[in-house]
């Protein structure tokens, strides 16, 4: 969870501006809808949300 935030950034800083659409996927805000998520191009999580999300819905595969 700590390395979220660096990698964002340096995901930010190695490319270029607007070239890759961005979400960190953690907290309570996060989403879990599989749209939601398609729209993005880098999909920033942990471990543990992934798992807890593969847990909840068994049909719902990320990867």
């Amino acid at each position: 969870m700590a390395l979220l935030g660096q990698w964002k950034d340096e995901i930010e800083i190695h490319s270029q501006p607007g070239m890759l659409r961005l979400c960190v996927q953690y907290g309570v805000d996060r989403t879990t809808h599989p749209i939601a998520l398609a729209q993005h191009d880098v999909v920033l999580t942990t471990y543990g949300v992934l798992a807890a999300a593969c847990k909840s819905d068994g049909d719902t595969v990320l990867v």
